[in-house]
């Protein structure tokens, strides 16, 4: 049993830098949550969707982890110029970008968040996008382990 609460911390507890874009990664609320799985495969999601998000935000990303209702629910926010939404579902789609709307220097190859969407749908779970105002917002939803249910 993990505790998605620390891999988050240890995540959010490295600089990201891109280049000379420096962008501020904190998080705002980290819940202890336990759930039955791979360090590694949790880490990389995590990883994943911060570092997408640091890459289109124009200064800041937020991480937020609750516990509530027998699931983990992680939100990782950027004050980037946002996802289309007629682009929101492709985007997790292996090798599609959507640069020309999130335009930043230094992209990626289109598989951070199709890698994010497997895991996640592997553990019954579910990762949505959304809006934030400025930016986007990612939503991953990992079911608890039957213990804190």
């Amino acid at each position: 049993m993990l505790d998605l609460g620390v891999i988050v911390e240890q995540v959010v507890g490295q600089e990201v830098q891109l280049g000379s874009h420096r962008v501020s990664v904190r998080t705002t609320r980290c819940d202890s949550t336990a759930v039955m799985d791979d360090r590694n495969q949790l880490i990389s999601i995590v990883a994943n969707l911060v570092e997408n998000a640091a890459r289109f935000a124009t200064s800041a990303v937020t991480v937020s982890l609750v516990s509530a209702g027998g699931w983990a629910e992680l939100t990782v926010t950027d004050d980037g110029p946002g996802i289309p939404e007629a682009d929101r579902q492709r985007i997790f789609d292996r090798f599609v970008r959507v640069d020309e709307h999130r335009n930043r220097n230094g992209g990626g190859a289109g598989l951070g968040l199709a890698i994010v969407a497997r895991l996640v749908a592997e553990r019954g779970g579910v990762v949505t996008v959304g809006e934030a105002h400025p930016g986007a917002v990612f939503t991953v939803r990992l079911p608890l382990s039957r213990k804190d249910r």
